[in-house]
């Protein structure tokens, strides 16, 4: 099949445009992003208005400008708008406490939003593709990944703010067929050093594990999209459940804590249990680096824990097994100065606005007659 076929298909299966649509293409320069932002320029869909933004990391100082200067010319080339930003991906990691990687893709989603709002686009456009799903899913697998974890990167995804969304139309097209199309088109790129190395899991995968299995199954980028379409599927109706689910379990919420009445949790399904949890988790702090294990952990907690017991996950949050309740929260615990009571008299406790009221009490006059 064609390569703007096969996107044409993509963009029809998922309902990814609609006539209205300001589309901001995240543009890198490299194959994917530059295919994306061609094939999308040359679909000339009516009713649709496109963007490009790079992105600069502050990671690659002395390829950066160069990387610019031809995004921009394509862009120029094709009367498309053209935005740059720049984010500090080693002081935000430095700050957080985050991988470069972790603090890279929060800072570019921020950004992209950022930008989205600024402009008044409503659909941000990466370029992911079939071979990236097939690496985020072997990550997955190898962390010790759930059915959902297996689902992989969704072809669209509405945002939090509900008034955009992020949209993949490269998702089923495969890494080889953008870099014969751009071959065949006499289109330039430009590749990013850091995808050349093996310092990331991703890169190691992408230029060991995978050539490796194709030896044995040439269609495994094609059989994987496939499997986690499969799981997305079944995602979507386990979501459902879910929903519904937790709504009747929720005891208290905030911001930053959920607590979920126990006793339902100790004799739920172990399937939908952990599912619960999951979406508890991210309703509170977002599962960015909780995996399949920490989920198992919680299920031990519950079935064997005892009251007061309590197990820490990544990101600051505390699982706590109550009386009746298991509580997940990411709020600090208060921490108590040393305080002078008087005696009678009345103390707040500055760190959590608590008040201690003292008093003497004679035990002999309180005592009842016949005591």
């Amino acid at each position: 099949m064609d390569i703007i076929e096969r996107v044409k298909k993509t963009v029809r299966k998922y309902s990814m445009l609609s006539r209205g649509d300001h589309v901001l293409v995240g543009l890198s320069g490299g194959p994917d992003s530059v295919c994306l932002l061609t094939i999308l320029h040359r679909l000339n869909e009516p009713g649709i208005n496109l963007s490009a933004t790079y992105i600069d990391h502050g990671l690659r100082p002395h390829e950066t400008p160069d990387e610019i200067e031809f995004c921009a010319d394509i862009c120029n080339s094709m009367n498309v708008e053209f935005i740059t930003r720049h984010i500090d991906v080693k002081g935000y990691a430095k700050e957080k406490g985050l991988s470069k990687q972790e603090a890279a893709r929060e800072l570019r989603y921020d950004a992209l939003c950022g930008i989205t709002a600024e402009k008044g686009a409503n659909k941000i456009a990466l370029g992911h593709n079939a071979d990236d799903q097939a690496e985020t899913v072997i990550m997955r697998l190898l962390r010790g990944a759930g059915p959902s974890g297996l689902s992989g990167i969704p072809p669209i995804r509405t945002l939090g703010n509900r008034q955009s969304s992020i949209i993949r139309p490269l998702l089923e097209t495969e890494r080889v067929e953008i870099e014969k199309f751009l071959g065949n088109e006499g289109i330039g790129f430009i590749v990013d050093s850091s995808n050349l190395g093996h310092e990331y899991l991703r890169n190691r995968i992408r230029h060991t594990v995978i050539p490796g299995i194709k030896g044995i199954n040439k269609d495994f980028i094609h059989t994987l999209s496939r499997t986690s379409d499969i799981f997305r599927d079944e995602e979507r109706y386990f979501d459902l459940l879910v929903t519904k689910t937790l709504m009747k379990l929720i005891s208290r919420k905030t911001d930053s804590t959920i607590e979920l009445f126990s006793t339902p949790l100790e004799v739920m399904d172990t399937v939908l249990l952990r599912r619960v949890l999951r979406r508890a988790i991210d309703e509170t702090k977002g599962l960015r680096a909780i995996s399949f294990v920490h989920i198992e952990d919680m299920l031990h907690l519950i079935k064997s824990g005892d009251s007061g017991d309590r197990i820490y996950l990544p990101k600051g949050i505390r699982v706590i097994k109550g009386y009746s309740t298991l509580i997940i929260t990411s709020e600090q615990p208060v921490r108590l100065g040393a305080y002078t009571v008087e005696v009678p008299g009345e103390l707040v406790l500055k760190e959590s606005s608590i008040v201690v009221r003292s008093a003497v009490i004679d035990i002999n006059e309180s005592e009842s007659p016949g005591d």
